[in-house]
């Protein structure tokens, strides 16, 4: 008999520990954090897509349903990310990708030239972009895949230049062009009619060296100069 109350007490205890950390555990909030100014999604909207249902538990959040409903609807022009902070709100965290790049291309389907972020993530005609500053890619043309070396290496000089502080808007309003050649990234910088010639071997490390040299001549130094690694 007394084991039976001992399991009759153990029972009301399970039972009121799951009701008690089920309501602490509980969705209260869901909140969206924009990265960046976008044009293109409100958090209403994004709130709308992710439909994460009131009282639900937040360890039965989908993440990875919200990011592929979300990606979806915008065709893949957001970055998401989902954040659980305990015990009961959800964070949404939303980035756009910005256009960074203007590449020729050469597909099974088009043949043209394309824009990109810089993650070559993000792929459109230059004719669904009204006059927006881009970096021009030269000497390459993508054939189906951006999983190349040539875009690897871009995009390393690129993610370099962000590590260092340029904001994706920046990283375009100082570059106008990067030639692709066999060796070396020959990069034209917009003002000053300046060149930096980034090494393929190394990329990261090469433009780092060559940023901070830039930045440490003086302006009149600058005009024309041709940095190499």
């Amino acid at each position: 008999m007394r084991k039976k109350y001992i399991a009759i007490a153990i029972s009301v205890v399970m039972i009121a520990l799951i009701i008690t950390f089920g309501q602490i555990f509980t969705v209260r909030n869901v909140m969206v954090q924009f990265k960046n100014e976008t044009g293109i999604a409100t958090e209403n909207s994004i709130l709308e897509i992710a439909d994460i249902k009131a009282n639900s538990n937040i360890f039965n959040v989908r993440e990875s349903k919200i990011k592929e409903s979300i990606n979806t609807y915008y065709a893949n022009s957001l970055v998401v990310n989902i954040e659980r902070t305990f015990p009961n709100t959800v964070i949404i965290h939303v980035k756009e990708r910005l256009p960074m790049f203007s590449i020729e291309a050469n597909t099974d389907t088009y043949e043209g030239y394309v824009y990109t972020d810089m993650d070559f993530q993000r792929s459109g005609t230059l004719d669904e972009i009204n006059s927006v500053q881009l970096i021009n890619v030269i000497n390459y043309t993508v054939k189906n895949t951006f999983d190349t070396q040539e875009c690897i290496d871009v995009r390393s000089f690129v993610s370099t230049l962000y590590a260092q502080g340029l904001e994706e808007s920046s990283i375009v309003a100082f570059v106008e062009n990067i030639t692709i050649n066999e060796d070396s990234l020959t990069v034209k910088l917009r003002q000053n009619n300046a060149v930096i010639i980034v090494n393929r071997v190394d990329v990261s490390s090469s433009t780092t060296q060559l940023y901070n040299s830039y930045l440490s001549l003086s302006i009149p130094e600058r005009m024309g100069v041709t940095l190499h690694y």
